[in-house]
C-alpha cells in the first residue's frame, strides 16, 4: 500500500485554527442573524397585541351598545357601570381612557386603549382606529405664562397672568438677584391666575418669572419682570407741640423719628380737619406759621414721611389759640336828652344806689365811639358811673355789645361821670381790657369833668 507523505509544515498549517479576522466576521454574522430574529419576534408580538386590543375594543363597543339600549339611549359616565354594574370586560392588559358624550346629538362615546406604545380607540358604532380619541391626546409641555406685577405694600407684590391652555398649575420664582443665581424662592402648585408674594424686604428690587406645569412637564421660564418694594412705613409718630406767638402766628415743633426723611404739618380750625392747610417736605423743626386769624383755636398734627413718600402714623392733635390784642380805649360822650326811659330798657350804668329796677326815669346817656378790634372778633363795652356828690362809684355793668349806657339824670346843680372800657373777644379768647375812658355831663349842660 502506498500513500502520500505529509510534511511537518503541512501539519502545522492544519492545526493552526481561525484567524482574528475570521472570528470577527463570524461574530458580526451571528449578531445580524440575532437582530433579524428579534425584529421578527417583535413584529409578531406587536401584531398579536394589536389583534387582541382591537378585538377587546370591538367587544367593548358591543357592551356599551347594550348599556345604551337599556339606559334611555345614554352611555355610562363610568365604565364600572356597564354590564349591570360589574364593569367593562376587557381581556388585554390595556390602560383605558373613556369619555361619554351624552350631551351631544347623537350621543356617543370614545374609548382609548394603550399597551406600551400601541394605542387604539373606538367610538360608538365604529371600528377600532389606531391612535387616541381626540380628547385623550396626551398634553405636551405648555407655553410659559406672560406675567405682570403689582406692588401692594412694602412687603407684598402680587403676580398675575392669563391662564395658559392645557396647564394644570403654575409656579413662580422670585429673587433679588437679576441673574437668578442666588436667593431664589419658589411658590408651586398655583391653580389660579394670580399669586400674592408676601414676606418681602422693603426698599428692594425683586425679579419674578413663572412656569406652566402639566402632567407632561414644565414649560420654559417666562420673561423676567421686576418691581420695587417701597420703604417700610415709619413705626412711630413725632411729638407735635404748638406755641402761640401773637394774634397771627404760632410755632410748631416736633421730635425726630427714625427712618423719616421729611415731615408734614396739617393745621385747621376744625378738630376733624375737614378743611386744612398742609405744609410738607419739612426737614427742620420748628416751623413758624403766619397769617393766622386772631382769637382762633388751631388744631395741629404732624407725621413723618419715609424715602418712598409713605407717611407714618399721625400724631395726636396739639392746639393753640391765637391771642387778641387789646383795643384802644373808647371815646365817651355824655348827654341829657330831657326825656324819660323805662328801667327795663337798658343797659343802665349803676350808681351808688345801683341801677333802677322798675319805672320810668329821666336819664343821662353815655355813647361810646367805635374802637378797633381785629377782623373776626367781637367788640364789647362795660361802664360804671358816679355823681359829683356823693362821689361813690357804682358797680361795673356786665360786658355787652351795646355802645350806649344810661343812668338816672342828676339833680339840678349836679353832674354825672361815666367810666368806660372795651375789649375784643371770640368764642375761644378774650383780649385784655382797654385803658379807661371818661365822659361827663352836668345838669347845666356842661361836659367838663372838673369837680369830680
Amino acid at each position: 500500500m502506498t500513500g502520500r507523505r505529509i510534511t511537518p509544515n503541512q501539519i502545522q498549517r492544519i492545526t493552526r485554527g481561525f484567524t482574528i479576522v475570521e472570528l470577527l466576521i463570524v461574530i458580526v454574522v451571528i449578531g445580524i442573524l440575532a437582530t433579524l430574529a428579534i425584529i421578527a419576534y417583535t413584529g409578531v408580538q406587536s401584531k398579536a397585541i394589536i389583534a387582541l386590543v382591537t378585538e377587546d375594543l370591538q367587544q367593548a363597543n358591543k357592551q356599551l351598545s347594550i348599556y345604551h339600549s337599556e339606559n334611555n339611549e345614554t352611555y355610562p359616565v363610568d365604565l364600572a357601570n356597564t354590564n349591570n354594574g360589574t364593569g367593562l370586560k376587557f381581556n388585554s392588559q390595556s390602560t383605558l381612557i373613556y369619555t361619554a358624550y351624552n350631551e351631544n346629538t347623537p350621543v356617543t362615546y370614545c374609548l382609548t386603549a394603550l399597551v406600551g406604545t400601541i394605542v387604539y380607540h373606538v367610538e360608538a358604532n365604529a371600528p377600532p382606529v389606531q391612535g387616541y380619541c381626540p380628547d385623550h391626546e396626551p398634553l405636551g409641555i405648555v407655553a410659559a405664562p406672560a406675567i405682570n406685577t403689582t406692588v401692594n405694600s412694602y412687603s407684598q407684590i402680587t403676580v398675575d397672568w392669563d391662564l395658559v391652555d392645557d396647564a394644570d398649575s403654575y409656579s413662580i420664582q422670585y429673587t433679588p438677584d437679576a441673574s437668578f443665581m442666588s436667593g431664589i424662592s419658589t411658590i408651586s402648585g398655583i391653580t389660579a391666575a394670580t399669586q400674592a408674594v408676601t414676606g418681602l424686604n422693603p426698599s428692594t428690587t425683586y425679579y419674578f418669572r413663572a412656569f406652566s406645569v402639566n402632567s407632561v412637564g414644565t414649560s420654559t421660564a417666562s420673561s423676567v419682570v421686576s418691581d420695587d418694594t417701597p420703604a417700610a412705613p415709619i413705626a412711630g409718630s413725632p411729638d407735635c407741640t404748638v406755641a402761640v406767638n401773637s394774634p397771627s402766628q404760632i410755632t410748631v415743633s416736633w421730635t425726630s423719628v427714625p427712618g423719616a426723611v421729611s415731615y408734614t404739618i396739617e393745621y385747621s380750625t376744625s378738630s376733624t380737619y375737614t378743611t386744612k392747610t398742609t405744609l410738607s417736605g419739612l426737614t427742620t423743626s420748628p416751623r413758624v406759621i403766619t397769617g393766622l386769624s386772631a382769637g382762633i383755636k388751631y388744631y395741629v398734627r404732624c407725621f413723618s414721611v419715609n424715602a418712598s413718600a409713605v407717611a407714618g402714623p399721625t400724631s395726636p392733635s396739639a392746639t393753640g389759640i391765637t391771642t387778641i390784642s387789646a383795643p384802644d380805649s373808647p371815646t365817651v360822650s355824655a348827654s341829657i336828652p330831657g326825656s324819660a326811659r323805662a328801667a327795663s330798657s337798658g343797659p343802665w350804668a349803676k350808681n351808688y344806689h345801683g341801677d333802677p329796677s322798675s319805672g320810668t326815669w329821666y336819664y343821662v346817656v353815655a355813647a361810646m365811639s367805635s374802637s378797633t378790634c381785629a377782623s373776626g372778633t367781637t367788640k364789647e363795652y362795660r361802664a360804671r358811673m358816679q355823681y359829683n356828690s356823693p362821689t361813690t362809684w357804682g358797680a361795673w355793668t356786665g360786658w355787652t355789645t351795646s355802645s350806649s349806657f344810661y343812668a338816672v339824670q342828676p339833680n339840678s346843680g349836679y353832674g354825672a361821670r361815666f367810666e368806660a372800657q372795651t375789649h375784643c373777644k371770640t368764642s375761644n379768647y378774650t383780649s385784655s381790657g382797654s385803658a379807661y375812658s371818661y365822659g361827663c355831663r352836668w345838669r347845666s349842660g356842661s361836659t367838663t369833668c372838673s369837680g369830680f
